[in-house]
């Protein structure tokens, strides 16, 4: 039987005030993510059949219910970056944001059954796609989710559904947190709880010379942050499963 790689991806953006200065720098990355995902002479592993779709997400207490701006999985380069565009910094309060609340929504989007086809906002069946989440932020979270459907839950229960659900998780942060007034220490130590899962990483941003640089100096590093984020496409292609069609 012929093979091909199928794979469902979620750019999941903190779009509180503080990202701002980098949504464009987020947007620019996004081709050479894409080019190299789909590269059939360059990456062995090229994903051959790939949704996608950019979630934004702010706090669930703060915004009330404009915490989460949510989007359609789409099929083209184009489409993704109309949503990315869409995406507005603002509003989120003081740290921490709802992270936690945003990947349990995700977890439990629903998963469209093999009879179903193609649901733009649901999962496809595990038998049928890698799921991926891919998480930009400057800020820590809350340690608990606020929404009534999964408040109390902590990291241990996002770890857990990201799991159950067979989800990649990318964690993708500057090596300091946004707010000066937040230690660096509890910064880092809020994803690397949640890298606990399975399948999860925990990616702070570094320079070739190891110099920390924050999120609204992408656009200085498009060089270093572009190479990261083609090291991203490689980690997924190649941990996604070839499908037997």
């Amino acid at each position: 039987m012929a093979t091909k790689r199928v794979v469902d991806l979620v750019f999941l953006v903190d779009v509180t005030g503080s990202m701002s200065p980098c949504i464009d720098g987020l947007k620019e990355s996004i081709d050479r993510f894409f080019a190299y995902l789909t590269d059939e002479a360059g990456n062995t592993c090229a994903i051959k059949d790939w949704r996608a779709k950019v979630v934004g997400y702010r706090d669930v207490a703060f915004d009330k219910e404009n915490w989460l701006e949510d989007n359609p999985f789409v099929r083209t380069t184009e489409e993704v970056h109309g949503q990315l565009t869409q995406l507005t910094a603002k509003g989120g309060g003081d740290e921490p944001e709802s992270l936690l609340d945003a990947l349990l929504t995700l977890a439990d989007m629903g998963e469209a059954g093999l009879q179903d086809g193609d649901d733009p906002n649901k999962w496809r069946a595990r038998s049928q796609a890698t799921r991926a989440v891919v998480v930009f932020s400057d800020a820590t979270y809350h340690p608990e989710a606020a929404l009534e459907k999964y408040a109390g839950c902590t990291y241990l229960d996002v770890a857990r559904k990201i799991m159950e659900q067979r989800i990649i998780l990318e964690l993708i942060t500057p090596v300091n947190p946004a707010d000066a007034k937040v230690p660096q220490e509890a910064f880092a130590k809020c994803y690397e709880d949640l890298a606990m899962a399975d399948k999860a990483e925990y990616c702070p941003l570094y320079t070739e010379q190891g110099e920390a640089f924050p999120f609204s100096e992408i656009p200085e590093h498009m060089g270093v942050f572009q190479r990261f984020v083609e090291q991203l496409a490689k980690t997924l292609s190649a941990s996604a499963e070839p499908i037997e069609l």
